[in-house]
């Protein structure tokens, strides 16, 4: 199964950690996890659930390979998602863009539990700034490349890890650079004795959209059923890697659109 709640992976990664060690000592290795979160994507947006106009073929096995959702509750707007997610917390509590320092998300339990843990792509709750105690390191990521906010001006500031790395205005270019890095992690930065945890937050589809040149002008969307179709390859791009590096059928994909 490739589709699964995060609540039942880490209530049952949670689990095992209660167990006696020797029980421990007997238990299958522990699974990779591969979190791929986009920016403001509608829920009609994908062929597998209903549109006749964008073509999403990876998006759309992923459903069929496990489980599509019909019915749940999801945060609207960028940051309170982003905090709802790490944190398992209501944004009224995880507080959305301002999350404090002290709030404990799932990285820094899970590394608890012997993850890597890596986070790409649009971070958002440390109030678009480089607050130090307040950005991916701090919160649980061994490794962090994005933006730590929204492209909302068409120009985005980019970190890796708590340094920064330059600027870039070209939006039709973010979802294959975040798709790179992560890929490029998969590859060269990752620990091949420990299990993993990848947490990939596109920009896309947030305003200011864009698409490459080699898919801005082909879809039958208009701009943003090409930005939809880009998603889907660069996401097919990754599951393609996991094959390439043999981890996908030990690796659980959960993507959310919100």
């Amino acid at each position: 199964m490739r589709l699964l709640s995060l609540y039942r992976i880490f209530w049952s990664l949670g689990l095992s950690l209660c167990l006696p060690t020797v029980l421990q000592a007997a238990a299958p290795p522990k699974p990779n996890i591969l979190i791929i979160f986009t920016d403001d994507q509608g829920y009609g947006d994908l062929a597998c659930y209903g549109n006749e106009k964008n073509k999403t073929p990876r998006l759309d096995q992923l459903a069929k390979e496990g489980t599509l959702f019909t019915s749940f509750y999801s945060q609207t707007v960028c940051g309170p998602s982003r905090s709802a997610l790490l944190t398992g917390r209501q944004p009224l509590r995880s507080k959305g863009w301002q999350m404090p320092a002290d709030e404990i998300t799932w990285a820094e339990l899970i590394r608890g539990a012997g993850y890597q843990t890596a986070c790409i792509g649009k971070w958002d709750v440390s109030d678009r700034k480089p607050i130090l105690e307040r950005m991916p390191n701090a919160q649980g990521f061994d490794y962090y490349f994005g933006a730590l906010g929204a492209n909302d001006s068409g120009k985005m500031k980019l970190h890796e890890n708590n340094e920064a790395a330059g600027t870039t205005e070209n939006m039709g270019e973010v979802t294959t650079l975040y798709t790179d890095k992560s890929i490029t992690w998969l590859k060269e930065k990752r620990d091949p004795e420990k299990p993993f945890v990848l947490y990939l937050a596109h920009t896309m589809m947030h305003t200011i959209i864009d698409a490459s040149d080699r898919f801005r002008g082909k879809s039958a969307g208009g701009l943003y059923g090409d930005v939809v179709e880009e998603f889907d390859y660069e996401t097919g791009r990754l599951l393609d890697t996991l094959d390439e590096l043999e981890l996908s059928e030990n690796t659980l994909n959960n993507r959310r659109e919100k």
